[in-house]
């Protein structure tokens, strides 16, 4: 493996297989190395070796079946052109992103496409680089998750302003009338928002990144002033704790990470909120870490809850948190785009599916609480 490589080590390991798979090294029908050989050959972690696994899967190379093994079930192998689809993703989170990936492949192949799948990698010229590869093969249509940073890329821009089939899923590009498909992320946290506020929690902490801005993180912040501006106790704008510098996809510095759990405690300490607001599981992760160095706990002296979470973090450190549906994203972006191709009307060129919280036990009564500074 190559360490020094900008290439995440899941996607490498990814592709070592998939070459070793396509060489007939791994026949048809044999077993992949089982979990821990695959640890121990590449020498990195078992969440490491799921995802390059789950990615192979995606691609329907393999199949995963527990107490059997992983599966050879094909090669890969020359598609024409008319068949093939362009998926663009940014990487893929804990909480949001591998079963994306498999439902898109699932679906696309029931309606007789190939999913040819590319890893932007949170960078603004490596998407535009996968976009324009795809046109180049060339695919019939594109689904792209686009960067969390608010990136509005002219290739992409322009293809869909000329009406190619493009399907934006997860993330809108505002002021653009695109085929979009994701999540309704202003319903989910007004769902979120009001259930805090009934719960008796007026300070809040809303812990978010520094430098990453999109349309999902915006409509989610706004919602929460909207559900607290018809209170009696208004946000302010310290609610909002701008602070994280690190990310899922460049969070290899071990000191930056602890800089970014400290500036989470050093919040904590200094606003003393009873409930805080994270974005995602990587920012979860973090702000569980700092709470566990505070000697605090969950939710008897402060709350935790959020958006989207890693499933397979034990209960006992999960948090209540509005799920997304990624099966039924896939589902919807693939009808859509295949409708597209068909040449059939799209009536409803916006799709956005309700949130649901998964209630963790983490968000309690106010009043039952023995907060920080009380």
């Amino acid at each position: 493996m190559d360490f020094a490589s900008r290439k995440p080590l899941y996607e490498q390991i990814y592709e070592n297989l998939r070459d070793k798979i396509n060489r007939e090294m791994y026949p048809i029908g044999s077993k992949l190395p089982t979990e821990k050989e695959l640890i121990q050959t590449y020498k990195v972690s078992r969440i490491t070796v799921q995802k390059a696994v789950n990615l192979l899967a995606a691609e329907g190379l393999v199949r995963r079946r527990s107490g059997v093994g992983t599966t050879i079930l094909k090669r890969e192998k020359s598609l024409p052109s008319n068949t093939l689809l362009g998926l663009v993703v940014p990487g893929i989170l804990k909480s949001f992103g591998t079963n994306l990936l498999i439902a898109m492949a699932t679906e696309t192949a029931r309606y007789g496409y190939s999913l040819i799948i590319k890893f932007s990698q949170e960078d603004e010229q490596l998407e535009t680089k996968c976009v324009q590869e795809l046109l180049d093969l060339p695919v019939r249509g594109i689904f792209i998750n686009p960067l969390q940073r608010s990136f509005y890329d002219p290739l992409l821009m322009q293809y869909i302003l000329d009406d190619y089939p493009i399907v934006v899923m997860d993330k809108e590009f505002f002021g653009i009338d695109e085929m979009f498909v994701g999540s309704n992320h202003l319903n989910g946290a007004r769902l979120l928002a009001k259930m805090i506020e009934k719960l008796g929690h007026t300070n809040l902490g809303v812990i978010s990144y520094k430098d990453i801005s999109n349309s999902t993180l915006q409509i989610r912040q706004d919602a929460f002033v909207q559900v607290y501006a018809h209170t009696d106790t208004p946000l302010k704008a310290n609610t909002f704790a701008k602070i994280i510098e690190t990310s899922y996809s460049h969070h290899d510095d071990d000191a930056a990470l602890n800089l970014d759990i400290e500036r989470i405690k050093q919040f904590i300490l200094r606003k003393k909120p009873t409930c805080l607001v994270v974005p995602d599981s990587y920012i979860g992760a973090l702000t569980r870490e700092a709470i566990s160095e505070l000697h605090l706990k969950v939710p008897e002296n402060i709350c935790l809850t959020g958006f989207d979470i890693n499933n397979e973090l034990n209960q006992s450190i999960r948090y209540t948190y509005v799920k997304q549906s990624e099966a039924t994203i896939a589902k919807l972006a693939v009808k859509m785009m295949a409708d597209r191709l068909q040449g059939k009307s799209i009536t409803k060129r916006v799709q956005k599916i309700p949130g649901e919280i998964v209630d963790c036990q983490t968000v309690i009564q106010k009043q039952l609480m023995h907060p920080l500074g009380q």
